[in-house]
């Protein structure tokens, strides 16, 4: 295997198909969440190389040779077509952040005791870095959708979570006692790990990377993650062209792991029930006044 500096006769541009899987397994406990990875269509119409010197292949996205990379969103009902420029990395990481916002996360959770429920919800924001990582991105201040730049905590950005019962009644506050009102995302993985109390770490996938200031009521039922709250306003950099199109919330994907332990089975049977769901969402935009057409 060899690393190319240029384009070769045997290189050619991607032809589509990508597909694959993977699994996040706990040896110890005997989990296996099995999950299939998000793949962009049409990321690029010319050869791609690797190696050294290519460090962020998510920025390497195109149009073919063009002036303008374009996004095709699903939001608002219909399929919405948007242009960024390709001068910079940080120009044309907004076409992927684009076909990844989400202003609205949705899914299920179970915590029962009685049954050995535990439930943990994954977000990713595969792009933040652009925006907020110093080695990447130049500005005194992070780059639109995100707000603050990585630092020694993190970078956080704000959400706010209303919880439903398995009967949709929504719980006091949207299932938060203060001060657990709006729970920080503050990594580029984040878990938020659905228990009464803050916890050192997830129950479900035994994770430390835990939103903070997150709590929950009810013990099963489903949930809404907005991520574009009143109180932290979330958008993308509009697009290119007059009628300039703001896609609201955050580039972000997900899943909720859920394991389920039996322990009324006889000694050395495998009681551990797991499973990976992977996160609905919503993604409004508008341009100008208006939503985007």
């Amino acid at each position: 295997m060899r690393n190319l500096a240029a384009a070769t006769a045997e290189t050619v541009a991607p032809t589509g198909g990508l597909a694959g899987s993977g699994a996040v397994i706990n040896v110890g406990q005997g989990t296996y969440f099995s999950y299939r990875p998000d793949a962009l269509g049409g990321f690029t119409s010319t050869v791609l190389l690797g190696g050294a010197g290519v460090a962020e292949p998510l920025s390497a996205v195109n149009d073919g040779g063009g002036t303008t990379v374009t996004a095709r969103v699903a939001a608002d009902g219909k399929l919405i077509e948007a242009s960024y420029g390709v001068a910079s990395d940080s120009e044309r990481i907004d076409a992927v952040s684009a076909v990844l916002m989400a202003e609205t996360l949705y899914n299920e959770y179970v915590v029962q005791t009685a049954i050995g429920a535990n439930s943990d919800w994954v977000v990713t924001f595969p792009t933040k870095r652009f925006y907020t990582d110093p080695r990447l991105w130049a500005g005194e201040t992070a780059a639109e959708p995100f707000v603050e730049l990585f630092g020694e905590n993190g970078s956080c950005v704000r959400a706010q979570m209303v919880h439903f019962n398995r009967e949709s009644a929504v719980a006091p506050n949207g299932g938060f006692g203060a001060p657990f009102a709006e729970p920080r995302l503050c990594y580029g993985t984040n878990v938020l790990p659905f228990a009464g109390l803050p916890v050192p770490q997830s129950a479900a996938l035994g994770s430390r990377l835990l939103v903070r200031d997150f709590s929950v009521r009810f013990d099963a039922g489903h949930a809404a993650l907005n991520l574009n709250p009143a109180s932290e306003p979330h958008a993308l950099f509009p697009s290119l062209g007059a009628d300039g199109k703001v896609f609201h919330g955050l580039p972000a994907i997900g899943f909720w792991a859920v394991n389920l332990v039996n322990s009324n089975v006889a000694d050395g049977v495998m009681s551990n029930y797991s499973a990976a769901v992977p996160h609905g969402s919503r993604v409004s935009c508008t341009s100008g006044e208006a939503a985007c057409d």
